[in-house]
């Protein structure tokens, strides 16, 4: 990103006029223009900073246009003075800091809950929460940076607490690490009922599929709670032997407890992984 703009820098702009009937394609071609981080001029254009990919996005949105009924053409501008270019740059600065801003909201109320209940992190369905929500916000922050052509200062606010907060995740992380030092041979484990949470989401399905594929084709699956039922194998359940440890997820503990080394199976446990 740069701070400031050459004096002969150009500016591409779309100017497109679309009918109140075709709302829907308005509203389409209005969330394409926020992904690019495109800014309205008056009300009357939409602005990016010239590129070949910008050149690109804009042409894809004019034939949509096009193709909906409506107008559009793209442009290439050039500011005739100074003020002229800058006020530009305040405006994308001004946009992208509504949208930091919200996200040092969100940021801040994330870091206040999870240091009032560190212990929650480290806890099932809490700790897989926590995750799930620093990651998706980091990936908005990292949406508007790709977008923050001039370096709007409020990014350096949200940047910091992130690094908080994902500091203190690492610190929370408490959980029990695998034991990697024996395999477990799986004769051992035949013919036995596995029981996890109900409701099973993509590492509880893909797992028990491992389970059949693996370690006992005839093995029977029942959902409740392991206190009630100790006969059964917990799997995905807290504190569970065969569930998440470390950075492993349940079908990669799995793997490694049974010492599994199909290359399929490891590949799939790389895209539950990604998706749990």
């Amino acid at each position: 990103m740069t701070d400031a703009v050459a004096p002969e820098a150009e500016w591409l702009l779309l100017i497109y006029l679309l009918p109140a009937k075709h709302s829907h394609a308005r509203v389409q071609a209005w969330r394409r223009l926020q992904r690019l981080g495109a800014v309205a001029l008056k009300n009357s254009a939409y602005v990016l900073p010239n590129s070949a990919e910008a050149r690109e996005d804009f042409e894809w949105i004019k034939n949509d246009i096009v193709g909906s009924g409506g107008q559009a053409m793209v442009l290439v501008a050039r500011a005739p003075e100074a003020a002229t270019r800058d006020e530009i740059v305040r405006t994308f600065q001004s946009a992208r800091a509504e949208a930091f801003d919200e996200l040092a909201r969100e940021a801040s109320t994330l870091l206040e809950r999870l240091s009032r209940s560190p212990t929650s992190r480290a806890k099932g369905s809490g700790r897989r929460e926590s995750k799930q929500a620093i990651r998706r916000l980091r990936e908005r922050f990292e949406d508007v940076v790709r977008v923050d052509f001039f370096g709007t200062p409020a990014r350096d606010r949200v940047a910091e607490l992130l690094a908080r907060i994902e500091q203190g995740a690492r610190k929370g992380a408490t959980m029990k690490t695998s034991t990697r030092a024996s395999k477990i041979n799986p004769a051992g484990y035949r013919g036995k009922t596995w029981l996890t949470r109900p409701r099973p989401g993509v590492d509880r399905m893909s797992s028990a599929w491992l389970i059949r594929r693996f370690i006992d084709p005839d093995a029977k699956f029942i959902f409740g709670d392991p206190s009630k039922t100790r006969e059964a194998i917990p799997f995905d359940t807290f504190e569970a032997e065969f569930g998440h440890h470390a950075s492993h997820c349940t079908f990669e503990t799995l793997c490694d407890r049974f010492g599994i080394a199909d290359d399929g199976a490891r590949w799939i446990g790389r895209i539950v992984h990604d998706l749990d």
